[in-house]
């Protein structure tokens, strides 16, 4: 996997500033941050990290859940969670979240991410179904298997859909729920390492989420069952 992974960045990262399209309205940030002028989404998104990481470390536990509901109900657009599992996501020890295993990881390694975002990534449905598809169609010897998370996304879905059946069809293994973020956490590391030249983990985590779309369309075009598909947009 990691080899298949790293070819893949390693011929991807610099279109990342044209790949990369998440924006969010800098007004919303809390606790009065102010974010540089960038040239980039790409920037924009990596100074945010830094001053809500820098925000959190000198806040108040008040301030820190400020920050982490920011970060998922507002940036990140995940607006389901219960009050009582945002807070947990905000001032919960490392070790009690990770524990939760694959459970809301999509919510609190976004949490992770604003406490340390030179340890932590954010993992979703499209990073995961990225890393897939990335996996299946370069014929990966024994490729892991990430699981799928809810998307609102209208391919992501078709893909993860895909990606089960040529599984089922392999009998391909999955990763185990509780390993989930600790195989993807260090995957993304290992790779920023081996790029070097100021390559980050958040760098590599924003190529297999600005890619998901077009990997999601590769894979279920590649492995052809008859889905419906959704129109190009």
């Amino acid at each position: 996997m990691y080899d298949t992974i790293l070819r893949h960045v390693r011929a991807t990262i610099r279109e990342l500033p044209k790949l990369y399209g998440w924006d969010f309205d800098e007004t919303t940030v809390p606790l009065g941050i102010r974010l540089p002028d960038t040239k980039t989404l790409v920037d924009k998104n990596l100074a945010l990290k830094a001053m809500l990481n820098a925000a959190w470390r000198r806040g108040s536990d008040i301030e820190r859940k400020v920050i982490s509901d920011w970060y998922i109900k507002d940036w990140g657009r995940v607006r389901t969670n219960a009050p009582e599992t945002l807070l947990l996501y905000a001032t919960a020890n490392e070790e009690d979240i990770l524990a939760r295993g694959a459970t809301g990881i999509a919510s609190w390694s976004k949490a992770l991410t604003i406490r340390d975002p030179m340890r932590f990534t954010t993992f979703d449905a499209r990073t995961s179904i990225s890393l897939n598809a990335l996996q299946l169609l370069g014929r990966t010897p024994k490729p892991l298997i990430f699981p799928s998370l809810p998307s609102r996304n209208s391919r992501v879905p078709l893909a993860q859909k895909t990606a089960k059946r040529v599984q089922k069809l392999n009998e391909y293994e999955s990763i185990k729920p509780t390993a989930t973020y600790r195989v993807y956490n260090k995957l993304l590391a290992d790779v920023a390492a081996a790029l070097g030249d100021s390559i980050t983990n958040q760098m590599v985590e924003m190529v297999l989420f600005a890619q998901a779309d077009e990997l999601s369309e590769r894979l279920v075009a590649h492995y052809d069952f008859g889905t419906p598909r959704p129109p190009k947009q």
